[in-house]
């Protein structure tokens, strides 16, 4: 008896739920979405073209057909665009997962054509897509050197100087944040720059690294490693290994219309427990791999 008692109960619970995505499916998109404000839901209601339309309620953009909210991905007239799930609202800067790839639609929402791969993060989606999309970048499976070079140019001529805190480098918690800030508010300091550059190439499919620890720009040859390793701030660079290991240090690039840290040798010193640049005297100590 309480064998049939537990089967009549899992059946009725199972009608109901059908019953209920029934009921959802019958009813208007929008509401099948509470976040989307009643303002909103009233004005759809009104808007009764079956053409997909952008409306402007209270600050934010909807879409609209047919007298529902539209979410998700809306073509509206040539351009594509993407609309929250759950709130309808626009999605700007932003990188929007579609398939396997990352998709990013800009700040007045209109997507980006190519994808790209995932950073991780959405942060980190956003900030690579900013830097492939205003590159004019169609990512491959790998990208060319071409191309590493079209995204570092981008990142080092639109990016000024500025003061921010360093980072908490216990955890990767940071870098999509700081690659994020470098992206939207275009300044940042190294950390930004290569966190940026890194989540960027990451993007596009190389397989970078980040690096973090000091760099003594101008080392005294009279004294010895140890007082240059004192005398040397902090600092955060990236490099992909290959049959040699090159170095892409941005922030050492800003506004320099010739490239002078891109794609350079980046080896131990012999004298030194540093790293050098081929053709820098610069002396790098890396203390912690991203």
């Amino acid at each position: 008896m309480r064998a049939n008692k537990r089967f009549l109960s899992a059946v009725l619970l199972i009608a109901a739920l059908f019953l209920m995505l029934a009921v959802c499916e019958a009813l208007s998109q929008e509401d099948c979405h509470a976040a989307i404000p009643a303002a909103v839901k009233k004005k759809a209601r009104a808007y009764q073209k079956k053409v997909n339309k952008i409306f402007k309620v209270n600050g934010a953009k909807y879409c609209f057909r047919n007298r529902k909210v539209r979410t998700g991905q809306r073509k509206v007239g040539s351009y594509y665009y993407f609309f929250n799930k759950s709130n309808g609202k626009m999605m700007k800067n932003t990188g929007v997962k579609l398939g396997t790839k990352i998709f990013f639609f800009k700040a007045n929402g209109r997507k980006y054509k190519y994808g790209y791969k995932p950073t991780g993060t959405a942060k980190g989606n956003a900030a690579a897509g900013v830097i492939i999309s205003a590159a004019g970048l169609q990512p491959k499976a790998e990208p060319t050197n071409a191309q590493l070079k079209a995204a570092y140019n981008k990142i080092t001529s639109r990016t000024s100087y500025g003061i921010v805190e360093n980072p908490n480098l216990g955890s990767r918690a940071w870098i999509a944040k700081y690659a994020y800030t470098a992206a939207i508010k275009k300044q940042g300091k190294c950390y930004n720059l290569a966190a940026l550059t890194y989540l960027t190439y990451k993007a596009l499919g190389a397989k970078p690294k980040l690096q973090v620890g000091k760099c003594n720009r101008k080392p005294d040859p009279s004294k010895t490693d140890a007082e240059n390793k004192k005398a040397a701030g902090e600092h955060a660079w990236v490099t992909i290994a290959g049959n040699n290991t090159l170095i892409y240090d941005s922030i050492f690039d800003l506004g320099n219309a010739t490239p002078q840290f891109f794609g350079k040798k980046f080896s131990p010193d012999k004298k030194t427990d540093a790293y050098k640049v081929q053709g820098k005297d610069y002396l790098y100590y890396l203390n912690k791999t991203f």
